[in-house]
């Protein structure tokens, strides 16, 4: 993992990169979501798999009301 360096240390997501501390060290990396197998197994992602699903089933109603 990169190191800040200077005498201010940022916390907080700029530009894409995320800047934070880790044992007093300052930190930082590339900002990134959540991965597929993450949002289909931990419960905290319940909501989200809920949407999707809504969504592709939406999806499918519009395709055939399109077609027919």
């Amino acid at each position: 993992m990169p190191k800040q360096k200077g005498i201010i240390k940022i916390h907080g997501t700029l530009n894409g990169i995320c800047y934070y501390p880790l044992h007093g060290v300052y930190l930082s990396r590339v900002a990134t979501g959540p991965s597929r197998k993450r949002i289909l197994t931990d419960p905290a992602f319940a909501n989200v798999k809920a949407n999707n699903q809504e969504f592709g089933m939406a999806s499918k109603l519009s395709k055939a009301i399109r077609t027919g």
